[in-house]
């Protein structure tokens, strides 16, 4: 998908969810933040403790795996992805999570 340079990591899913049916996102404001609670009909699912995280890496490398990149606590209308940056949701049980590197 090609999108227009210093788009917003929200806008480009917003993108994507126009062009593509396959692809929906779900989300909440919360204190001012944007938070992702569902990723193509998938929800968080608090009674068994599984939730969204996203995760970015800002600059490419051979490797690809959760360790290297950072757990993103911040909002995505404010995130701008770089063109050699990896952005992914991972769908984690909350007790994963610090396995991960991330702090809640």
């Amino acid at each position: 998908m090609h999108l227009p340079v210093k788009i917003t990591l929200f806008d480009a899913m917003r993108v994507a969810e126009h062009i593509n049916a396959d692809f929906e996102f779900a989300y909440e404001e919360i204190e001012g933040k944007i938070y992702v609670y569902s990723l193509s009909n998938v929800p968080n699912d608090s009674e068994r403790g599984f939730f969204w995280y996203l995760y970015v890496k800002e600059r490419s490398s051979d490797e690809k795996t959760v360790d290297q990149q950072e757990l993103f606590t911040g909002d995505i209308r404010e995130y701008t992805p770089n063109e050699n940056g990896h952005i992914i949701f991972w769908y984690f049980h909350l007790k994963t999570l610090g396995n991960h590197g991330g702090i809640i």
